[in-house]
């Protein structure tokens, strides 16, 4: 009886160990599966972060997670390099026995989840002085729901400080600014002067090689930064399951 006890005992260790191994390897292991396969099909100059999660944390064991997080550096947007891409995945499930068995991670079913792009004040002044031609763009500041296009025109010869207050939105999935009024020298111009300033004051940038099937549905200006979110679907991380 005494034996038998003991057995069961060593039996119980051994299993409570194996369950603390798996929840403290497992994540780290299909972790790096993800960010290696990010930094390769996206070609990041460093692996991205990656976090999974699943609550209860036995569900791991099972493949059933409940979120992820993935945050990326560097990515090439069409010529633009975010601040930072973030992305919070949906509950998704996870072959883990092929998973590690292969070394690739194998998914059941394409994730999903919501993203967010973060676009400093001068990525978004460098988009301005691309996509508007005639009008001197001398930089872009950001304020909360606020856009201020700063430039010089001449007035009799001489040049004059001009700013352009307007919205930034997301239309199409194109990052869109809209002139709404131009002050000189810091005073409201009369609306009947402000046409001309205006022509080629507004400006729309498609965002270009975002990964995956990407939609991005809204922007968010803040304190010198741009905030674009949308909804991604279509993500392998690796191959189906099958």
């Amino acid at each position: 009886m005494r034996l038998l006890e003991v057995l069961l005992a060593a039996a119980l260790l051994i299993g409570g160990a194996a369950l603390v191994g798996c929840y403290t390897f497992l994540p780290s292991l299909l972790e790096g599966m993800v960010a290696g396969n990010l930094q390769r099909s996206m070609g990041l100059a460093s692996e991205p972060g990656v976090k999974l999660a699943s609550d209860p944390p036995p569900r791991m064991l099972a493949g059933e997670f409940s979120r992820g997080e993935i945050e990326m550096k560097g990515a090439d947007l069409g010529g633009v390099r975010p601040d930072r891409i973030t992305v919070d995945l949906d509950p998704f499930d996870v072959e883990v026995l092929k998973s590690a068995a292969s070394g690739s991670l194998k998914v059941r079913e394409p994730l999903t989840g919501k993203m967010r792009v973060e676009l400093t004040e001068q990525q978004v002044s460098e988009i301005a002085r691309e996509r508007v031609e005639d009008f001197p763009i001398e930089g872009v500041s950001l304020s909360r729901d606020r856009a201020v296009v700063s430039s010089k025109v001449e007035i009799l010869g001489f040049p004059v400080p001009v700013s352009v207050d307007g919205e930034v939105s997301a239309r199409g999935g194109a990052l869109v600014f809209e002139p709404r009024e131009v002050r000189a020298l810091g005073v409201p111009v009369p609306k009947r002067l402000t046409d001309a300033l205006l022509a080629g004051t507004d400006f729309t940038y498609r965002i270009e090689g975002l990964p995956y099937d990407t939609e991005i549905k809204d922007v968010r200006v803040e304190e010198g930064r741009a905030i674009l979110t949308g909804y991604v679907r279509g993500i392998t991380l690796g191959d189906s399951g099958g």
